[in-house]
């Protein structure tokens, strides 16, 4: 019996050790969990808002095939050398001038809105969520304008400093810095006019806060990093205070947050402090060959950590910065921070060039691109495209859109270089065709050798025709402003089924001949996304052109034979394109080409109805040209995850994926491998063990003063 009740006993104490020590372990798990200053979705946490300085939201928009470059000028603009923010199909980008700008992301020199705050905005990179755009001016107001129509004002707070840095949204906040006073204010991200809390700093800043776990971090001029309660700033955890007579921090220099370690720079090098504690130093790299150069904002990604001093680029040891992987000179002061991708690390320098260097190496070279100019203090980069700011004033430039994949083919003067392949057969119609590539890929075809010639001849002819195919012309007595004119189409051999178009100045007699065009399927897919060309046909206007056309509106059809024949179905209700294969949906849309040039600009197709044989659609073009009817594909359905470089990345669409979390061991099928979870375990194992140790002793006293209770009684 005694027996019994003696194994009892140990057993309730074997079970209340076990509690206390699970009690403690989750508390210690969530205190010590890493913390990170990288954004999820809807926030803006730091600068760049991820710690690769990509400035994109990974919301997909269309890809315009052959745009190598492109730029947006405004007599208003005046120069920007802030951060553009790329987020729901847009870019957004301040300027010297008090004008906020929403441009559209495929294609930047297409203005959508603009706003005029009361200020210069050039100090201030716009954060961006789902639905507000969030901006500072060199005034004391601090604006908080409309996601998608940006010329619409929601709100503002009128209380702030003369000077604002770039700010910060995350948890239900926006975190922002500002000059006389020098405070980091906290507003209500709903509602900007209302302020939270803020904190008084000792010197100013105009970097941006970064945002990890519960608290904020900013710093100052002065050599100080301040941690703060992110649900109120006026609480002041810990600060790090520089006190080397030499270095201070530079006052647009914008601190990370990575693995439980906050970087920072400074005119000396880099440190690395505690996140859960800023007082206490974990390393310090020491660049004492380059002083009084501060370092700039570091980037982290491919487990690397990028910064740069004077003229040099450094790519260190993300687990041990004083370890230089490599560096690059670029032989002039760098003035951005690095923005990097998987392959590539982009930054620029006072000779006015951007470089695009390997992310893997930075001392190799990939290629170079010539601004004329100072251009921003950083990058946005989406979708293979690097957008930057200039400060070019004559004329007043600018955003750039550039090729991202090899900035050196959309340099300044770039010279084509064509080869054409051998003549093909001859056609039933008397002609030759052969294809054509610039081997420098300049996006130009100004010098582009003929095409298409008559058999065994030498004879020239019009680029962009196609000689004896189906053609039809049809014309309009007169075309009046505001009554637009719909002329039929009738050819059993042309999708296209009608011309409405819309004028600015009345024109009599004009014509328009739609002609089909017979480039081959390969050729005409190798300037468009992933899909398939359904039918390419030119339409020529006589008696008007481009500059008196408002708009016109093309209607056309889709052979439902042909969509079954390519595997191919339409969802009608989503006006979506469905096949068997679930990686394969996409969309449907109507491709114009600019005049020329290769460049294709899409336009979105609406569908209006169908018959037993045909579905119909239309789609609104500023002028005409070559167009295309295309099904777009996407590479990835949107939702699904992958692994892929030791990342769980969230497809978006298309090509674009959204990195979800960072897997320090590996990952397989979506998910971080087990060894995640295990150096998880390791980490916390010293402290699991005293929690036992502790757990076990209080136990062991308690039964022991209980016994000798038992045993007096």
């Amino acid at each position: 019996m005694k027996e019994g009740k003696r194994r009892g006993e140990i057993l309730i104490a074997l079970f209340i050790i076990l509690s206390i020590f699970c009690i403690f372990l989750i508390y210690f798990m969530n205190f010590l969990a890493p913390i990170s200053s990288e954004s999820g979705i809807n926030e803006w946490k730091m600068a760049g808002r991820y710690l690769n300085h990509t400035a994109y939201d990974g919301v997909d928009f269309t890809l315009i095939p052959g745009l190598n470059k492109t730029n947006f000028s405004d007599p208003e603009f005046g120069t920007s050398t802030t951060v553009p923010a790329i987020a729901n199909g847009y870019a957004y980008v301040t300027c010297l001038g008090s004008y906020v700008y929403q441009l559209n992301a495929s294609n930047v020199s297409q203005m959508i809105a603009k706003y005029q705050t009361s200020a210069s905005t050039y100090q201030s990179s716009p954060a961006v969520t789902d639905k507000y755009v969030y901006v500072g001016v060199l005034g004391k107001n601090f604006y908080q304008l409309n996601a998608s129509d940006i010329s619409q004002k929601i709100a503002n707070f009128s209380g702030l400093g003369s000077s604002q840095g770039s700010p910060a949204v995350a948890n239900g906040y926006v975190y922002v810095h500002t000059l006389t006073p020098n405070a980091l204010y906290q507003l209500n991200a709903s509602n900007v006019s209302q302020q939270i809390a803020n904190h008084t700093t000792i010197g100013f800043s105009d970097g941006t806060p970064a945002v990890a776990g519960n608290y904020v971090y900013t710093t100052d001029s002065v050599g100080i990093v301040y941690q703060l309660n992110a649900s109120n700033v006026s609480q002041q955890i810990a600060n790090f205070t520089n006190t080397s007579a030499f270095t201070s921090f530079p006052a647009d220099n914008s601190p990370i947050v990575y693995r439980d370690s906050l970087y920072t720079c400074t005119d000396q090098g880099l440190y690395q402090l505690n996140a859960s504690n800023v007082s206490q130093t974990v390393n310090f790299l020491y660049i004492m060959d380059y002083m009084n150069f501060e370092c700039l904002t570091p980037a982290i990604a491919n487990g690397y950590l990028y910064t740069s001093v004077d003229r040099y680029v450094y790519q260190l040891n993300i687990l041990n910065i004083s370890q230089k992987i490599a560096r690059y000179n670029t032989g002039s002061p760098i003035a951005a921070m690095a923005t990097v991708t998987p392959t590539s690390v982009y930054i620029s320098a006072a000779n006015n060039y951007i470089y695009q260097l390997n992310a893997s190496n930075v001392s190799k070279y990939i290629a170079s691109f010539y601004v004329g100019t100072y251009s921003s203090i950083g990058f946005a980069h989406a979708k293979n495209y690097l957008y930057f700011g200039s400060a070019q004033s004559s004329p007043y430039n600018l955003i750039y859109q550039i090729n991202a994949t090899n900035i050196s083919i959309v340099s300044e003067g770039c010279t084509e270089n064509w080869t054409c392949d051998d003549w093909g057969e001859c056609l039933e119609s008397g002609y030759q065709y052969r294809d054509c590539n610039d081997l420098n890929g300049c996006g130009t075809i100004i010098h582009r050798p003929d095409r298409w010639r008559s058999c065994g001849t030498e004879e020239e002819i019009e680029p962009g025709t196609s000689p004896g195919q189906p053609s039809v012309t049809t014309g309009a007595s007169s075309l009046i402003p505001n009554e637009p004119t719909e002329i039929q189409i009738d050819n059993s051999q042309i999708d296209i089924t009608s011309l409405s178009v819309n004028v600015k100045e009345t024109v009599h007699k004009t014509s328009f001949t739609i002609q089909k065009l017979s480039e081959s399927k390969a050729v005409l897919k190798a300037r468009l996304p992933t899909g398939e060309v359904y039918q390419a046909v030119e339409i020529i206007p006589m008696g008007v052109t481009d500059e008196n056309i408002v708009n016109t509106t093309i209607k056309y059809r889709v052979n439902k034979t042909w969509l079954t024949q390519n595997n191919l179905a339409l969802d009608v209700a989503n006006n979506k394109i469905k096949t068997d294969s679930p990686f394969s949906i996409g969309d449907m849309t109507l491709y114009r080409r600019q005049n020329n040039s290769i460049d294709y600009f899409p336009f979105k197709a609406k569908f209006v109805g169908q018959d037993s044989k045909y579905y119909y659609f239309s789609s609104t073009s500023p002028g005409f040209s070559t167009f295309i009817v295309f099904f777009s594909k996407y590479e990835c359905l949107p939702g699904t995850k992958r692994c892929f470089d030791n990342n769980i990345q969230l497809c978006m669409g298309n090509s674009t994926w959204l990195i979800e979390k960072r897997c320090l061991y590996g990952c397989t099928d979506g998910e971080c491998t087990f060894s995640e979870a295990f150096s998880s375990m390791v980490r916390l194992f010293p402290y699991s063990l005293i929690i036992t140790i502790i757990s076990v002793s209080i136990v062991l006293v308690l039964y022991l003063i209980w016994k000798r209770i038992k045993r007096k009684k």
